[in-house]
C-alpha cells in the first residue's frame, strides 16, 4: 500500500511539473508575441527593401532536386547510421546533394545564378546584424514553443522523446567527432539547410501563395522533415528564418541566424545537461 501511494505522489509531481512547464511557455509566447512588431521593425530598420524576386524554376525542379537528395539518403542512410557521425554523414550527403543540384539549377535558369539562391553581394552584414536581433527579441516565444510542444504532443498521442536521446549522442562524442559534429551543426548544416529551404523552395511558393503562405508552407515542410520531436518550435524558428530571408534575400542572414541558434542549443546542452532530461528551453 505504501509503495502505491509513493507511486502515485511521484506520478502527481511529474504531472505538476508537465502542467507548470506548460503554463510558463504559454507566458513565453506570449511575451515573445507581443513582442514580434519590435523584431519586424529592426528588420525593416537594418536591413534594406530589394526589389521583387522571381524564382525562374518550377515545382518539377523542386521535386526532381528533392527526389534525388532523398534516393541518396535512402541509399547511405542505412549503411551510414549505425553511429553518431555516420549519421551526420548521411545527412550532410543528403543535403549537399540537394544544395549542390538547387545551385545548378539556379545557374541554368536564372541570370542571376547563385545569387537567385540568396548569394548577394552587399548589405550581408546589415543584413545579419538585423537577423541576429530579430531572433533575441523573438526568443522568448522560442523557448515557450519548446515548452510548450512535450505536454502539446502527449496529449495527441505523438511521440516527441527521441530529441533529448539524439542530443545526448552528440555530447557524448569526443575529439575530431566532436569537432565534426559541432561542424555540421552550427555550420555546413545550417548553410545548406537555408541554400535549399529558404533559398530554393521559400521563394518558388512565395510566387505562388503570397508571402505570408509561402513562409508558413515552408516550415511546415521543414518542420515536418526534422520530424516530430520538436516539431512546434522548429515551425516557429523557421518562421523567423523565412522572413528574415524574404527581407534580405540574402542566405548569409538566415544561416548566421540558425547558426547561433543550434550554437545555443549545444551550448546549453553542454553546460546544463540537465535540460535534457526537463521540458526545453530552445527548439
Amino acid at each position: 500500500m505504501t509503495l502505491v501511494l509513493e507511486v502515485q505522489e511521484v506520478a502527481k509531481a511529474a504531472d505538476d511539473v508537465g502542467s507548470s512547464g506548460f503554463g510558463a511557455g504559454l507566458i513565453l509566447v506570449g511575451a515573445g508575441f507581443a513582442l514580434i512588431p519590435i523584431a519586424r521593425a529592426l528588420l525593416a530598420y537594418g536591413i534594406p527593401k530589394g526589389p521583387v524576386f522571381f524564382a525562374r524554376w518550377g515545382f518539377g525542379h523542386v521535386l526532381t532536386v528533392a527526389a534525388i537528395a532523398f534516393g541518396t539518403l535512402l541509399v547511405a542512410g542505412p549503411i551510414l547510421s549505425a553511429t553518431p557521425v555516420g549519421a551526420l554523414v548521411a545527412t550532410l550527403a543528403f543535403l549537399g546533394i540537394g544544395a549542390a543540384l538547387a545551385g545548378r539549377t539556379a545557374l541554368r535558369l536564372h541570370p542571376e545564378g547563385l545569387g537567385a539562391l540568396g548569394f548577394r553581394k552587399g548589405h550581408n552584414l546589415c543584413s545579419m546584424l538585423a537577423g541576429l536581433a530579430a531572433y533575441v527579441v523573438v526568443f522568448p516565444a522560442l523557448a515557450g514553443l519548446g515548452w510548450i510542444w512535450p505536454r502539446l504532443a502527449d496529449w495527441i498521442e505523438l511521440d516527441a522523446t527521441g530529441r533529448q536521446e539524439v542530443m545526448k549522442a552528440i555530447l557524448a562524442l569526443e575529439g575530431g567527432a566532436l569537432f565534426f559534429a559541432v561542424f555540421v551543426a552550427c555550420v555546413a548544416g545550417p548553410l545548406l539547410e537555408e541554400v535549399l529551404f529558404r533559398g530554393f523552395l521559400q521563394p518558388l511558393l512565395v510566387q505562388n501563395l503570397h508571402e505570408r503562405g509561402g513562409i508558413v508552407v515552408t516550415s511546415l515542410l521543414f518542420a515536418v522533415l526534422h520530424g516530430a520531436v520538436a516539431f512546434l518550435p522548429i515551425f516557429g524558428f523557421s518562421l523567423l528564418l523565412g522572413a528574415i530571408q524574404l527581407r534580405s534575400q540574402r542566405i548569409a542572414a538566415a544561416w548566421v541566424v540558425h547558426a547561433a541558434h543550434n550554437g545555443l542549443t549545444l551550448y546549453l546542452g553542454f553546460h546544463f545537461p540537465e535540460l535534457l532530461d526537463s521540458p526545453p528551453l530552445t527548439p
